[in-house]
């Protein structure tokens, strides 16, 4: 862990003259092998731990669905990008795939805070009322009802279990600091609402997942299925 956190720290301060030659935030990381991937408010950037070198992709070089990011992630090779403004991008080393309101009618926004690749290399995406999953045919939406009746509703944080189950938080005025999941069954669970009151943190802006929890009061909100080819 020491070491880890040791190579994170070496990494950001290797960039940072690069970050703020390009006036950049780094606003989320994934690791691939020898790579790092940067999701930033300049583009995407990879960074490779061994020779110290980077390569920036944007929309404009690379056909990247935008330069403004905020999430990554990446498995087996390929890179799965959220953005502010315009959809996600997936990269499979030679191409990006762009997913955005205007090819995927599917999609009730363009801002994606959180992007996953599931253990089957299925895409889930986090956005504002709904969370997206993708299994390369068609395209799937979830989300708890109560979201539904707030004025909104972004999910923030999603992560996979061992067994299979989707963990997700999202935060909103009206609904603060949810932790809900999403089973192998396809039930969206609500596991509490509120959960910053519930447990007496001073915040109801929640950026993480737990992984260990029991589901109680859940309420189901499975929406639809509808094919997608992205561009």
């Amino acid at each position: 862990m020491k070491r880890t956190l040791l190579f994170i720290v070496y990494v950001l301060l290797s960039l940072s003259g690069y970050a703020q030659t390009a006036n950049n935030w780094i606003r989320q990381m994934a690791m691939d092998g020898d790579n790092l991937w940067l999701a930033t408010n300049a583009g995407l950037v990879k960074y490779n731990k061994l020779t110290g070198e980077h390569t920036t992709y944007t929309r404009f070089n690379n056909g990247l669905c935008s330069d403004d990011l905020i999430s990554v992630t990446c498995r087996n090779g390929k890179v799965l990008v959220g953005s502010y403004d315009n959809g996600v991008s997936e990269f499979d080393g030679r191409v990006f795939r762009n997913y955005n309101r205007y090819n995927t009618p599917f999609f009730t926004n363009q801002s994606f805070e959180e992007v996953l690749y599931d253990s089957d290399g299925n895409l889930w995406l986090g956005g504002l009322y709904y969370i997206y999953k993708y299994d390369g045919i068609a395209w799937e939406k979830y989300t708890q009802p109560q979201a539904l009746f707030s004025s909104w509703v972004a999910y923030s944080a999603l992560k996979q279990s061992a067994d299979g189950t989707i963990w997700f938080c999202s935060n909103g005025p009206n609904f603060d600091g949810s932790l809900g999941c999403i089973t192998k069954d396809q039930e969206v669970k609500t596991v509490t609402t509120r959960y910053c009151d519930a447990y007496g943190l001073t915040t109801h802006s929640m950026a993480f997942c737990v992984m260990t929890v029991t589901a109680r009061n859940c309420s189901i909100a499975r929406i639809a299925r509808f094919p997608s080819t992205g561009s």
